[in-house]
């Protein structure tokens, strides 16, 4: 059986440069919440972090739910 990663490196630019991305623009209509379970500790440092930053706190959770994704 061969190696389904055995092959030459640019052996799919072809299939990408005929991809075509589509992107639509959201509907303001809609609005998702996702709810994260946090500890009260890690709240307070991220807290602390935003005022050091000098940022909203919001940046800074949202920075490391991104991270942790």
């Amino acid at each position: 059986m061969s190696d389904p990663h055995d092959h030459e490196p640019d052996a799919f630019d072809d299939r990408l440069a005929e991809s075509e991305g589509h992107v639509e623009a959201g509907n303001p209509e809609i609005e998702i919440t996702i709810a994260v379970p946090v500890d009260a500790a890690t709240l307070t440092a991220l807290t602390e972090r935003a005022k050091r930053e000098g940022r909203k706190v919001e940046a800074v959770i949202a920075d490391a739910l991104q991270a942790a994704a």
